[in-house]
């Protein structure tokens, strides 16, 4: 069995950074309680699309946590099992189709991965992964610690979007083949303002999402995106390529 951590592509493709501080997910999903009750009386976020001269690839996703893709994507994903709850959302005068994946409880053992957890013992973040493969029956999931589990997918889900050409598929990351998998991108030393790029923008988010639940600062959080990237877990930051418009 193979296993990706469903991070869509943002070489060339725009990066949707949401205001954490409202409501962030669509209409017509839910999300555990524990978040819901955090935003409870916010209003919806205002995604900026970064950079705006980018097109929106075939896969997306809102925050790392919830998959969305395209019209032409949906035709060949939208069958695939693991699918709780799906609905649509427009951006720029695209349609997206935004889809909560099902949980799986104990997908991972969490003794045996390598992890980087805040003082209180929350999971922030994963190295190495330890999945049960047993409980594993979707094509497209949730699975770590609630309320902000990480996205995975099958590798039918991977060969089908890679059949189909679906574009911002370059970087869904191996992260379990028959086992553990070492580090899925090249180890590489983060420049000067590395956490303003969109792989570590959105990495970031994440665990800013996760370390606030535990009360873990800021600036611990980025020093722990720096060293993901630096030894390769995450995607490594990468600059915006000069705009069409630009000199």
């Amino acid at each position: 069995m193979r296993i990706y951590r469903f991070v869509p592509d943002d070489r060339g493709f725009r990066s949707f950074v949401p205001d954490m501080f409202r409501r962030w997910w669509p209409e017509g999903l839910s999300m555990p309680r524990t978040v819901e009750r955090m935003y409870l009386g916010a209003g919806p976020a205002v995604f900026a699309g970064y950079p705006d001269f980018w097109p929106i690839g075939d896969l997306a996703h809102y925050h790392l946590l919830l998959p969305a893709w395209s019209d032409r994507a949906d035709r060949v994903l939208g069958g695939l099992e693991g699918i709780a709850e799906r609905t649509t959302a427009q951006f720029d005068g695209e349609r997206l189709h935004v889809v909560r994946p099902v949980w799986v409880e104990h997908a991972i053992d969490l003794d045996q991965s390598e992890v980087i957890a805040a003082p209180t013992g929350e999971v922030l973040a994963f190295a190495q992964r330890q999945f049960r493969p047993q409980v594993i029956q979707h094509d497209v999931f949730w699975a770590g610690p609630m309320p902000y589990p990480d996205v995975y997918v099958s590798d039918r889900f991977v060969q089908a979007a890679h059949a189909a050409g679906l574009t911002g598929a370059g970087r869904l990351a191996l992260v379990w083949d028959d086992g553990p998998c070492g580090p899925p991108y090249p180890p590489t030393e983060p420049g000067p303002h590395a956490l303003d790029y969109p792989s570590l923008r959105l990495e970031l988010a994440l665990l800013h999402l996760r370390g606030e639940l535990a009360e873990v600062p800021i600036n611990v959080l980025g020093g722990h995106a720096l060293d993901l990237a630096r030894s390769g877990w995450i995607p490594a930051p990468r600059a915006p390529d000069p705009s069409p418009a630009s000199p």
